[in-house]
């Protein structure tokens, strides 16, 4: 199912309609954790479809579900968790039901990982959240350190999560507020940094 739901949208309506989300979110628990990542990753890949994301948020109150799962010390499960948030997030509308269920720190947790590839999707999730205009995405954002840590990131030779830390600097320099921020604390050259790495094909 995981497999099928990456061919194209009509693949995942098929699996949608013929009650895989369903039975997918009714079964989660009594998986083995093996069995539960495969799961995630066919729900993470559903999520590419806008029609069953509706479903998946308004009839399985799935937004809570991945929440959840971000925050949690399940470093795989969160992965497929906020990558499942990154997608959902593309709707306005889904964005502040996340906000309202505590997934903007869920996801800002992700950055503080060891592991880059849970950084690497908390970023991206976070870039589709920084298109709201919601002033809590400022409020939350203009912690010092949280800033530091995103240009930090941006400033390694971390290549997987490059385009996600350089998608979550431009989506936050929308926001006026927070680009003084970005600014002092040397957005330029993390930018300049990123961009010389893929010109150099790094």
């Amino acid at each position: 199912l995981a497999n099928l739901a990456l061919l194209d949208d009509d693949a995942r309506i098929r699996i949608h309609d013929a009650g895989g989300t369903k039975a997918l979110f009714e079964w989660y628990t009594e998986m083995e954790p093996i069995v539960q990542l495969e799961n995630l990753a066919a729900l993470a890949n559903l999520t590419l479809s806008m029609d069953v994301t509706e479903d998946m948020v308004h009839r399985n109150k799935c937004i809570p579900f991945f929440v959840d799962l971000v925050a949690s010390n399940q470093i795989k499960h969160a992965q497929f968790a906020a990558i499942a948030l990154a997608n959902i997030a593309r709707k306005e509308q889904f964005r502040e039901m996340i906000r309202k269920c505590g997934g903007i720190q869920a996801l800002v947790s992700c950055l503080m990982s060891h592991d880059y590839q849970k950084r690497r999707h908390g970023c991206r999730a976070l870039a589709n959240m920084a298109l709201s205009s919601s002033k809590d995405i400022e409020q939350i954002f203009e912690s010092q350190g949280l800033i530091d840590r995103i240009i930090k990131m941006a400033m390694r030779k971390e290549i997987e999560t490059q385009r996600e830390v350089v998608a979550l600097i431009r989506n936050l320099s929308c926001h006026a507020r927070l680009r003084p921020l970005l600014l002092d604390r040397g957005v330029m050259s993390a930018v300049e940094a990123s961009s010389v790495r893929w010109r150099c094909g790094g």
